[in-house]
């Protein structure tokens, strides 16, 4: 995920990945210390941490089967999302709203 985002909060990727933050900030520091990642204070709000890869994170091989199992478990959270929304309001909130993750990544992508 953080190949297809360069930096993002522990909030958003415990979402995408579907698991508690609690869990996905032990592997973090896990991460972190092995020097895999970085985290930073967030330009925007000093108190959220952004999560980014590190050039030594950047060299390990992407397993390309676990990428698409949760990338196809994001999608299938969007659907659900715009099947329950419906989808004017789903298109909506995925223009206009700041606080969604994977904010200024896609370009109207549920257009």
């Amino acid at each position: 995920m953080l190949r297809l985002k360069s930096k993002i909060t522990a909030k958003d990727l415990s979402y995408i990945l579907g698991i508690r933050q609690q869990s996905l900030n032990e592997t973090l520091q896990k991460l972190e210390k092995e020097g895999y990642i970085v985290r930073t204070p967030s330009p925007k709000d000093r108190h959220v941490m952004l999560i980014s890869l590190t050039e030594k994170g950047n060299e390990i091989k992407p397993v390309l089967h676990d990428c698409l199992d949760v990338l196809d478990e994001f999608h299938e959270r969007m659907l659900n999302m715009r099947n329950k929304m419906g989808s004017e309001n789903f298109q909506k909130m995925m223009r206009h709203s700041r606080e969604m993750p994977f904010d200024g990544l896609f370009h109207h992508p549920f257009d």
